[in-house]
């Protein structure tokens, strides 16, 4: 009599972890008061605090606000810091929060980023 076992392993390679990477950001971002015909440039700083190195997937900025943003770096190593540098055209006069989804491969899940302040006329 002979026995036959088989195993499947599906995705064990390259498996999307549900978690978030270990960063330390900067977050809140307040500007405090701009007028609605300025804009302005800002960084923020990113701190990996894990011990997998992280690379930018993409950047998410559901509110269309940020003329333009950029990133100097393709890996960030454990323990290192760096800057994402963003440019905000505001659109509206009033008090503002609007968010910012970072997301690194590997994650499903993004690292939120609030900016806060108000516009004038």
């Amino acid at each position: 009599m002979s026995f036959c076992l088989i195993l499947f392993t599906i995705g064990c390679a390259n498996k999307e972890t549900n978690s978030l990477p270990s960063v330390s950001i900067s977050s809140p971002f307040s500007f405090g008061a701009i007028s609605i015909a300025d804009t302005i440039k800002f960084s923020v700083l990113i701190t990996n605090t894990g011990k997998k190195t992280l690379a930018i997937d993409y950047i998410n900025i559901p509110c269309g606000c940020l003329a333009d943003y950029h990133y100097d770096f393709i890996e960030m190593k454990p323990g290192h810091t760096d800057s994402i540098s963003f440019i905000y055209r505001p659109y509206k006069v009033g008090y503002v929060e609007e968010n910012i989804f970072t997301y690194f491969k590997d994650y499903k899940n993004p690292i939120h980023l609030l900016i806060k302040g108000r516009v004038v006329k």
